[in-house]
């Protein structure tokens, strides 16, 4: 068992010195036990992995939900594991020293789960969008983020620009993909 965090822009603005990120509970996200079992988390970050042994296992979490995979396109995608006696816990925080290409990742990862979420408590037949759609996060420009072959795609800061993979930015690029993924419209 164990919980995953990590450290996100809250609110509706942009990673900025103004609005500097909290901890929040990474919900959806996939936890493993290398060579074994997984199990996505709660809304509280709270998992259980079933596993009947009790040697130690290594506990894996990376960017990898039941609804989103997250890239990062300049750098490494955040991956923790550690070593843990089952039944644990294995505790991991995403992002503790919190840093703006890091923190673009965990934003796609907690906004991108909460707008299906919503999309789906709407429609719960919706469909198509069961998926977990890939966010590609500090792509090599600035200013804009795009939606584009069922992936949610965000620039990295620069250029006066903040980076965009913050909540309002992932929740409108994941709206073409909602809409790509519905019934045809009548004509």
């Amino acid at each position: 068992s164990g919980r995953a965090q990590g450290w996100a822009t809250p609110g509706l603005k942009p990673d900025q010195t103004n609005n500097p990120p909290t901890l929040q509970d990474l919900e959806l996200i996939r936890a493993s036990i290398t060579g074994g079992n997984n199990a996505y988390s709660n809304a509280t970050g709270h998992f259980v992995i079933p596993n009947a042994g009790t040697a130690n296992v290594t506990v894996n979490l990376g960017m990898l939900g039941q609804w989103v995979n997250v890239l990062d396109f300049q750098g490494s995608t955040l991956a923790l594991s550690q070593v843990v006696t089952p039944p644990g816990p294995a505790n991991f925080i995403h992002n503790p020293a919190p840093a703006q290409a890091a923190t673009a990742q965990v934003n796609g990862f907690i906004h991108t789960t909460r707008v299906h979420n919503f999309a789906k408590a709407i429609i719960p037949t919706y469909p198509g969008i069961d998926i977990a759609i890939t966010c590609t996060v500090n792509r090599n420009s600035t200013c804009n983020a795009y939606y584009t072959n069922s992936t949610i795609n965000f620039y990295a800061s620069g250029g006066g620009c903040p980076n965009p993979a913050y909540s309002t930015v992932v929740w409108h690029e994941y709206g073409p993909f909602i809409i790509d993924m519905g019934p045809p419209f009548p004509t």
